[in-house]
């Protein structure tokens, strides 16, 4: 199949990566600087102490660039972190340009599907929920820091996806399908908010952040949040693949809180392996944007609309809005869990 890569971050390149490997013809939209990398060296993949190379058939730097001529791709996927994915989506051709076969989005977090359905049609969009866990080493080189898979659900409800699952389980991918691509989306935050928010604020690893008892509960007080909100709205819980969900929301109502925090610890801190959290990378690199509107800030929203009260989440999307913007001084809260509380307990 002909593959067009948007975004060659860590996922882009994993995806792009095991895609060309795997006998596709694999082409790239970039940043100058990442462009120039890719053309001189390609794609690059790590994993278990073995390093592979796949070169990719074109770089772009545009995704007009990409589409010029007569240009066609059985499968573009919109690998960039989730508040670039609109522009993105905005520069695909006009129906009567030939546009993708089918538009893939890998987003952590919630409405990228949303915005690409209203932009392409439901049937021209594929949500997808990786819960391989990689870092990018240098542009183009992802690592891979253990196992997992990926998730891939039709946004139109009984539309066959048989042949996107085909092309992922041929790259060597654990490929589960779902039916309901919102409680694969959304089970998929669930797993990604743990350690996230919290350790970007505090400028502590996940670890540390479920060690101690007062971070411990902050933590807690989020994911049920989110529980509470997926289950006022109707959202099933689902498993991923590599990611027990359901598991860990179990733990939550089940387990006293201190036998929690005994099991919830290590299995955060393997589930990240030495990967730095998300929200904490985009921070410590100056960003002005964060991802955190789409996922603590997705609880919120929905939480508003639904009339459930969702206090945690509201604050860690606020403080981390105004860290990015230079409206709160980092400094103030690295690990300083009391003048996090401090903001919870205000309101």
């Amino acid at each position: 199949m002909n593959v067009l890569i948007v975004g060659p971050g860590a996922v882009g390149s994993y995806l792009g990566s095991i895609l060309s490997l795997s006998g596709n013809e694999v082409a790239v939209v970039a940043r100058e600087s990442q462009a120039r990398a890719l053309r001189s060296g390609g794609l690059h993949l790590r994993r278990g102490g073995k390093v592979q190379t796949a070169e990719p058939t074109e770089v772009f730097t545009s995704v007009p660039e990409a589409f010029e001529g007569d240009a066609f791709y059985d499968l573009m996927i919109v690998a960039t972190k989730a508040y670039d994915a609109p522009p993105v989506l905005e520069q695909l051709p006009s129906s009567e340009s030939p546009l993708p076969r089918k538009v893939m989005t890998v987003q952590n977090g919630i409405g990228v599907e949303e915005t690409a359905s209203q932009l392409l049609g439901p049937t021209r969009v594929l949500a997808a929920a990786l819960t391989v866990p990689v870092s990018l080493a240098e542009p183009g080189s992802a690592v891979v820091e253990r196992g997992g898979g990926i998730g891939l659900a039709p946004i139109r409800p009984g539309e066959s996806i048989d042949v996107w699952v085909g092309l992922f389980q041929k790259a060597g991918l654990k490929v589960r399908e779902y039916d309901d691509y919102q409680a694969m989306k959304w089970s998929k935050l669930f797993l990604n908010l743990p350690g996230n928010a919290t350790s970007a604020i505090l400028a502590r690893k996940p670890g540390i952040i479920y060690r101690h008892y007062v971070t411990f509960n902050l933590e807690m007080a989020m994911l049920n949040e989110v529980l509470d909100v997926m289950d006022e709205k109707g959202i099933p819980l689902v498993d991923l693949p590599g990611g027990p969900a359901r598991l860990l929301a179990l733990a939550l109502s089940r387990l006293p809180p201190d036998w929690a925090q005994r099991l919830l610890r290590p299995v955060i801190e393997r589930a990240r392996g030495n990967k730095a959290p998300s929200l904490y990378l985009d921070l410590a690199a100056g960003k002005p944007q964060s991802e955190v509107v789409s996922m603590n800030g997705a609880v919120v929203q929905l939480g508003r609309e639904l009339g459930i009260p969702t206090p945690v989440n509201r604050v860690l999307t606020d403080t981390l809005f105004r860290l990015h913007n230079g409206l709160l001084v980092w400094e103030d809260f690295q690990g300083r869990p009391d003048v996090l509380l401090a903001r919870v307990r205000e309101g």
